[in-house]
């Protein structure tokens, strides 16, 4: 209870829980390091379903409507019905040998979810069938080691009025306008955390701790 902070229900899931919780309409959903997908009754945490995926799902779950979109850690994304967890769609991209272990919350805006991977690229989907739209480079892989090349996309996508703000390990920060793809403005910061947002100003922390205020 959020005035007291009373329990009001507990449910033993029987799985190790990683990622979550994601409220989407009477539904409370949380990935498993299992590879599930459990989606929770909100009013009691009854489990309504469970939908098993091939990997870990180390990414908040992403909702609208009737799909729930879904990622695994071996770069696979699903689209899931919220009505019994049956799978809608899926998306499969190669996963480089060394990546960072995390993935960043997919963003749904309208009818199309976007989505970081830790290829560097940022793809945008149907969210209805999983068909893409765009995929584009935020950051290109440069260096001799593998963990050189290293540009996972960590940080959860920021959605702001004139366009989409990803920020890569692989020292890129973009603004990208979400109908094509193309970059609008990019500088050089590496980063695996959050950004936000003020009315004037974009905030975004890089790997060495140093906190950034960008126009």
């Amino acid at each position: 209870a959020p005035k007291t902070g009373a329990t009001i229900w507990r449910t033993l899931t029987k799985s190790r829980v990683i990622s979550g919780p994601t409220v989407s309409g009477d539904l409370v959903l949380v990935g498993t390091l299992e590879g599930d997908v459990i989606a929770l009754k909100r009013a009691t945490g009854a489990e309504v379903w469970r939908s098993v995926l091939p990997s870990e799902v180390l990414a908040p779950l992403a909702a609208s409507g009737d799909v729930i979109v879904a990622r695994a850690a071996d770069g696979r994304q699903f689209g899931l019905s919220a009505i019994d967890g049956s799978r809608v769609w899926s998306f499969d991209r190669t996963v480089p040998n060394l990546t960072l272990r995390g993935l960043s919350k997919p963003l749904i805006l309208g009818n199309r979810v976007y989505t970081g991977l830790d290829n560097g690229k940022l793809v945008a989907l149907n969210l209805a069938d999983g068909v893409p739209a765009w995929e584009q480079n935020v950051s290109v892989p440069t260096g001799r080691s593998e963990l050189e090349r290293l540009t996972d996309i960590d940080a959860d996508l920021l959605a702001a009025d004139n366009g989409i703000y990803a920020v890569t390990y692989g020292n890129d920060i973009a603004l990208l306008d979400p109908t094509r793809g193309e970059s609008r403005w990019r500088r050089s910061i590496k980063s695996y955390s959050g950004m936000a947002t003020s009315d004037k100003a974009l905030y975004v922390t890089d790997n060495d701790g140093v906190l950034w205020s960008l126009d």
